[in-house]
């Protein structure tokens, strides 16, 4: 048996180096160094870990809006009827 995956929450975080990003529907903007993003809480350990992120911190840039819903390459609503776009 396998263990259930823990929901998770966005959490805001800074880029310390240019990152990819990508969600189920396809790429998305790339997250330049330096600038705000949301990640998943069970991404966070694995991007600060790996020194390419850390926690947002009062005085960054400020956070970048969260994705619309049903959105696939930055149409929001495009994905409504489908599994695979974003909540």
């Amino acid at each position: 048996m396998g263990h259930p995956i823990a929901p998770s929450t966005p959490v805001l975080m800074t880029a310390l180096k240019d990152l990819n990003q990508s969600s189920q529907a396809g790429p998305l903007p790339r997250v330049l160094s330096g600038h705000s993003f949301w990640a998943s809480s069970r991404q966070v350990q694995i991007l600060i870990g790996a020194g390419q992120a850390r926690l947002w911190v009062n005085g960054d840039p400020p956070a970048p809006p969260a994705e619309p819903r049903l959105t696939v390459n930055g149409v929001p609503g495009l994905a409504a009827g489908t599994t695979n776009a974003s909540r």
